[in-house]
């Protein structure tokens, strides 16, 4: 896999669905595709999949890391939006795969 520009990149750990997350994942962003993708053999988890993936030019891994951890709402990531059909289009596409927990924080960046 490639070293990205960042020395920093998010981690996303997935039970056995981290190809479909991220074909997901880049299906909403321009500018967005799969890296890389290696397989470590053995874990205590099996056979992982891990997934290099850039969304928006930042880049992101996902693992197959197993049941060992789940998704938390603790982190979450902020995305700048043109406008407000984009934020529409966004939050619908990634409301109707999850359960919405914490109401939709809109600011707006280009009315001062």
């Amino acid at each position: 896999m490639n070293r990205p520009a960042a020395k920093i990149v998010p981690h996303l750990w997935f039970n056995r669905n981290a190809q479909e997350a991220v074909r997901f994942y880049i299906s909403l962003f321009s500018h967005s595709g799969i890296v890389g993708e290696a397989k470590i053999q053995g874990t205590p988890s099996g056979d992982t999949d891990i997934i290099s993936f850039d969304l928006l030019g930042q880049r992101f891994m996902a693992i197959n890391g197993g049941p060992a951890f789940s998704f938390s709402e603790a982190v979450s990531f902020f995305v700048y939006c043109g406008s407000d059909s984009e934020i529409d289009r966004l939050y619908e596409k990634l409301s109707c795969r999850v359960t919405v927990s914490i109401q939709l924080l809109l600011i707006n960046c280009f009315n001062g």
